[in-house]
């Protein structure tokens, strides 16, 4: 006896909307969204992006760069970023944040080599206009440009893209995303793994855990926009019957020396004629104690400050060989002190001629009037001899 076998139910056809292209299309699948793997990998694409940019608008980083454009009052203190100079800016950023205890003080900045707020310029924010030097300083320094540096000039200004003071900062930090393109913003938020910031963090966890239905509670929620984050986040432990945590970040330990080494390492690339006097101060920074007197009485830190903000090498090299050289005589330093005067790289100087002395000759006055008077253009004379003429001597008449 043969066992029937039972004949399989053909499934139903569907004909949904590919989420991607909006096209319809059949399927048998119940749950296919998509009409081919071309469009799914787009929609994945486009879902991570919008992700990666919602990371990187709640960042510190993207609030820096609103900061800056409001100051500039213009978003093309940007102008030319790509995902590469955006990683640079960013590598510059957390040095500077780790150089100031993460928040804990404020003695470094990021100083500009051409002017934020020039008189006929506008310096931009690039890694290759700053300079992370001590923040007394570069008040100090004010508006100086001693040249170098990446600015736009003020002729340029285009305005749609202004900036008003009173802008907040989350709308100009949604400009900024469309004036440089959200693909830009999203492939760099993925090269860093930009990340929302631990306040906006916390604030979004508060939120979401205040009953505004509690007394206690609301009178959080109407405080926390003024609220420091170390309070936020001591309201958010309390909330959760947790202790603080003592956590303190890692800081910076190196000196002024050793952060200028770093930056003139930096600009090396980019001004080729700093490499040898960069790599003789790492060599200083890594073996002399950062508390020696000489490096503070001697004038290096301040020549090597405005070096970094545009000043040439020959500008400075007749005052700093001299302190270059005092560093190597305390005898610690292997490395030569450097040639700083390049001669491809100077100002060319004219030849010098041969300095010739003329001594000069006893002759009598008589002698050097005739000569004198033979030098004399011709018209002259004629004019002496018409007036004598027409004027004789009292005994002549």
């Amino acid at each position: 006896m043969t066992t029937a076998i039972p004949s399989k139910t053909p499934r139903a056809k569907r004909q949904p909307t590919c989420r991607q292209c909006k096209r319809r299309f059949r399927t048998t699948s119940a749950n296919k969204a998509y009409c081919t793997p071309v469009c799914q990998q787009q929609a994945i694409k486009l879902k991570r992006k919008v992700s990666y940019t919602a990371k990187a608008s709640d960042s510190a980083f993207m609030d820096l760069l609103a900061r800056e454009c409001i100051r500039a009052e213009t978003l093309q203190v940007l102008q030319g970023h790509d995902v590469e100079s955006l990683t640079d800016l960013y590598a510059l950023y957390k040095r500077h944040l780790y150089a100031n205890e993460y928040g804990a003080t404020r003695k470094f900045a990021l100083s500009h080599i051409a002017p934020a707020q020039g008189r006929n310029s506008v310096g931009l924010l690039h890694a290759q206009n700053l300079v992370l030097a001590p923040s007394d300083w570069n008040r100090s320094h004010g508006t100086q440009h001693f040249g170098h540096g990446l600015s736009i000039p003020r002729s340029q200004l285009q305005s749609r893209h202004d900036v008003r003071k009173g802008d907040s900062r989350k709308e100009t930090i949604t400009r900024i995303i469309r004036y440089l393109g959200e693909d830009v913003i999203s492939d760099f938020a993925k090269a860093v793994k930009l990340q929302p910031t631990q306040r906006h963090k916390t604030l979004t966890w508060l939120y979401a855990h205040l009953d505004p239905a509690n007394a206690e509670h609301a009178d959080h929620l109407g405080k926390l926009g003024s609220m420091s984050s170390k309070a936020l986040t001591t309201l958010k432990a309390t909330l959760q019957g947790k202790e603080q945590s003592g956590y303190k970040p890692p800081t910076l330990e190196e000196s002024l020396l050793g952060i200028f080494s770093q930056e003139l390492t930096r600009f090396a690339s980019i001004r080729p004629d700093l490499a040898p006097l960069a790599a003789f101060v790492a060599e200083c920074s890594k073996r002399l104690d950062h508390r020696e007197p000489l490096i503070w009485n001697c004038p290096l830190l301040p020549l090597l400050f405005a070096l970094l903000h545009g000043k040439e090498l020959s500008a400075v090299a007749d005052e700093l060989t001299p302190a270059l050289h005092q560093l190597k005589a305390l005898g610690k330093i292997t490395f030569d002190v450097p040639v700083l005067a390049v001669p491809s790289l100077a100002q060319p100087q004219p030849a010098t001629k041969p300095v010739v002395i003329v001594h000069k000759v006893f002759r009598s006055f008589a002698a050097e009037l005739d000569e004198q008077m033979g030098e004399m253009p011709l018209p002259v004379l004629q004019a002496h001899t018409v007036t004598y003429e027409a004027d004789p001597l009292p005994w002549e008449r």
